[in-house]
């Protein structure tokens, strides 16, 4: 560990800092559907969509020039300022860009295999990375200095949630789900282990506590995180299950797969409340604007953004190549979509989404 670290803070590590702000550059070298949602318990398959949704939500204003490899994860930065895009395994990079811009102002070797997961604690310090290789890496994200590596897992990191009060990391990964403290960083219990691979983590941003976990069987677990009880497990999905996130208010639980649906549940009856189908590949990521009315999921047929109340499609944005990842902006007024074609697109939202009050900083 310690020549890890020395690889990353010694000669072969540069730190610069740009300005005052969260601009900073660090080069260092690691070893080597249809829009009628379905009310429905049974399993749908996704028909040929119609292009019959709202176009008006969000219009495209940028391309970042410069990904050498397609973006695996996205994020943006606490004041919006900057997009955030990890590589795959051909060019494990960490690239931020200057979202006005549109030049990079960073560029990380973030991990030693692809840059599966970005996290930024609610408070805005602290920036985490996690990969294939099972390392979670931590930057300050106001200063860029590197605080160092944790080996939490032996396989690679599915998903990465940071709780909403800051004070953990939750990672799901094929070896199960480990908890980890952030201050001072060491791990802290596993729930589950090798056996229960974890593909999808998700946290309650209404009592922190209760943890959501996505299993490759298509089962989805809700957990105690204070205590490391289970406190049930229902069956979700027939296939692996890609994303678990709750609704800003708790009360409902949103799930996505690779049999190329979306789920919204009731998150203490478990009822299912709406499939959303129309993907025609499985779905890769959900996430929930900030303002938790809108909720997108990327496929190979591009983006959909949907209403979380009614289960609505409220836009579809087809792109050239199959999307890989996307991240709203926490300012709700940016969508950033990261495709197999190298590209990262900015996204700008209407003045009637943006005007929506945004009262939630839960979700880095």
């Amino acid at each position: 560990m310690s020549n890890k670290i020395c690889l990353w803070s010694g000669v072969m590590g540069l730190l610069l800092v740009l300005t005052n702000h969260q601009q900073w550059l660090v080069q260092a070298q690691l070893p080597p559907s249809p829009s009628k949602p379905i009310p429905s318990t049974e399993e749908i398959a996704p028909t040929t969509p119609t292009d019959t949704a709202d176009s008006s939500l969000f219009q495209q204003v940028r391309i970042f020039e410069g990904q050498r490899s397609s973006p695996n994860s996205l994020s943006f930065s606490p004041d919006s300022q900057y997009v955030l895009a990890g590589g795959n395994s051909t060019d494990p990079l960490l690239r931020v860009w200057d979202v006005n811009s549109g030049k990079r102002r960073a560029q990380i070797r973030a991990q030693r295999s692809d840059v599966l997961n970005i996290a930024i604690s609610p408070n805005g310090e602290t920036l985490i990375t996690s990969g294939a290789d099972g390392i979670l890496n931590a930057w300050n994200w106001n200063t860029g200095v590197y605080l160092g590596a944790r080996i939490n897992h032996n396989t690679q990191v599915l998903d990465l949630v940071i709780s909403p009060d800051g004070s953990i990391a939750v990672s799901g990964a094929l070896d199960g789900i480990r908890i980890s403290t952030l201050d001072p960083r060491r791990p802290l219990y596993q729930l589950a282990s090798i056996g229960t691979p974890t593909s999808a983590v998700g946290i309650n941003p209404t009592d922190g506590i209760t943890l959501a976990s996505g299993n490759f069987d298509g089962a989805v677990k809700l957990w105690n995180l204070r205590t490391g009880v289970k406190l049930s497990e229902f069956s979700a999905h027939k296939k692996p299950i890609t994303g678990v996130l709750f609704t800003l208010d708790g009360k409902q639980l949103i799930t996505s797969s690779e049999d190329r649906t979306v789920k919204i549940w009731d998150a203490n009856s478990k009822k299912l409340l709406y499939t959303l189908i129309g993907h025609t590949g499985f779905v890769r990521r959900i996430i929930l604007h900030p303002n938790g009315q809108i909720l997108a999921s990327c496929s190979n047929d591009g983006v959909r953004l949907w209403d979380v109340s009614s289960g609505k499609l409220r836009q579809w944005i087809k792109t050239p190549d199959w999307v890989e990842t996307v991240a709203f902006s926490p300012d709700g007024r940016l969508l950033a979509i990261g495709s197999f074609d190298f590209s990262v697109v900015l996204w700008e939202a209407n003045s009637s989404l943006t005007s929506a009050s945004v009262k939630s900083t839960t979700h880095p």
